[in-house]
């Protein structure tokens, strides 16, 4: 064998000597790199707290040869706990175990990561938003007792994914949290679960079963939005906020029927939450929601806007931040998207309706203290002596084209950015409009 090495040129000699010690080298890489131990294999970073976060896995082991299809993130380093995963960018590794004594998994942590399992301590307390966003293999993840809270979009397209449970520590369910979970079959939605978010579940094709517990109050605009396997739902009568388009594109979804008007309930009520409000149930301008109805979604009127003068409710609890032309539910917010109602000159309510006050046709709280619908065709407005702030900017006032007068229960003691409002102008309705719509029009009143 010498001998026929000897004869080989010296180029060709040398050539093969380097490929073997390269191999050599390789193998022996290869054989510390499999030795070497997952807390090595990791970045980390000392927190002020004196205890250190996982900042990514290092370059060498992240995907190609060197990576492990399993890695362990350990609870401890130098001596120190490790109390945080802040990223781990796997491309490779497959398999995740969480040590117990981490309690944290942080913004976008396995953000479009290669992982299909992840383990999970009952250290864990909080996983941020978008923490496993686009794992597309992610398919088992166990979320344990005494986990508080999950952020928002936290398993948006995991496309494998096809079920999970939420503890009962958990009482939200965060906006997208599982958009676009394709082959997500069923979920429970558990007692101690108060609010489902935004577009929580929109997308999820293959979702066929849905069980809500009593204990839900509020269900998000788009919630439920292209669930397309799903048959039925059941909501509780627990709900008090309803948003836009929680069934739209639900092809296989039949809803509950009054007259022509749609409805969603449970086995008890059928028609406990008005979804879609039918033109061919508006009488001489009259729409009457159902009794058994305590709550009207968002855009429940979109389809009657043009019609519709007068609306009677009856049982109804609560309506939703948009459900009216220019309601001060929706205060808060920076930008105001309200279902336009252009001919709305008044909302009657039933005489057994306490959760409301309807005053001329406006709508309040029941304590008469807020606004929260004055239709677009009211000529006359009324403030009642229990409301003593307001505000016309935000209940876009000016824009009120029919409003002829202001009446106004208590004149005295009215201010405007400090300054008395005389109460001889506020005594007459006409000059009171002139100083509500325009000359105070883009600033809060207060009276007391």
């Amino acid at each position: 064998m010498f001998k026929k090495l000897s004869k080989l040129p010296i180029k060709a000699l040398v050539i093969l000597i380097i490929v073997v010690v390269l191999v050599i080298a390789i193998g022996i890489t290869m054989i510390v790199t499999a030795c070497l131990s997952d807390t090595n294999r990791l970045k980390y970073h000392l927190l002020d707290n004196d205890t250190y976060e996982v900042t990514d896995v290092k370059d060498t082991f992240r995907g190609g040869i060197f990576a492990k299809d399993t890695i362990t993130v350990p609870a401890e380093y130098r001596g120190k706990k490790v109390t945080s995963i802040k990223t781990l960018n796997l491309q490779k590794t497959q398999n995740v175990i969480v040590s117990d004594g981490i309690e944290e998994i942080q913004l976008s942590a396995f953000y479009k990561s290669s992982v299909v399992s992840v383990q999970l301590p009952s250290s864990i307390k909080t996983i941020a938003n978008n923490a496993f966003t686009g794992c597309m293999s992610l398919k088992e993840i166990n979320l344990p007792d005494g986990l508080l809270s999950i952020g928002s979009a936290t398993f948006k397209d995991c496309l494998e994914l096809e079920q999970i449970t939420l503890p009962a520590s958990v009482k939200e369910i965060s906006n997208n949290l599982f958009n676009g979970c394709l082959k997500l079959k069923s979920f429970n939605v558990p007692a101690g679960i108060t609010s489902i978010g935004d577009s929580a579940f929109a997308g999820c094709e293959q979702l066929g079963q849905i069980t809500i517990a009593d204990t839900v109050t509020k269900i998000g605009a788009s919630a439920f939005e292209g669930c397309k396997a799903v048959t039925s739902l059941a909501l509780p009568s627990s709900l008090t906020s309803v948003g836009a388009n929680i069934v739209k594109g639900c092809d296989s979804l039949t809803l509950n029927v009054n007259g022509n008007s749609k409805y969603l309930g449970n086995g008890t009520t059928s028609h406990l939450v008005l979804i879609e409000a039918s033109p061919a149930d508006v009488a001489q301008g009259e729409f009457r929601v159902s009794n058994d109805a305590i709550v009207i979604a968002d855009g429940a009127f979109d389809s009657i806007k043009d019609d519709v003068q007068k609306i009677f409710i009856a049982n109804v609890k609560s309506v939703g931040a948009n459900t009216f032309k220019y309601t001060s539910i929706n205060k808060t917010t920076s930008q105001l998207d309200y279902t336009d109602l252009p001919v709305l000159q008044q909302i009657t309510l039933d005489d057994n309706n306490k959760e409301f006050v309807s005053i001329n046709g406006v709508l309040l709280n029941k304590d008469a203290t807020e606004f929260l619908c004055i239709p677009l065709a009211t000529t006359e407005l009324t403030i009642p002596e229990t409301v003593t702030t307001f505000d016309p900017y935000l209940l876009k006032l000016s824009e009120y084209k029919l409003l002829e007068r202001v009446i106004f229960d208590v004149t005295e003691g009215w201010t405007v950015r400090g300054n008395s409002v005389p109460a001889t102008d506020l005594a007459d309705p006409a000059k009171a409009l002139t100083l509500v719509t325009d000359t105070y029009s883009k600033y809060v009143w207060k009276r007391g």
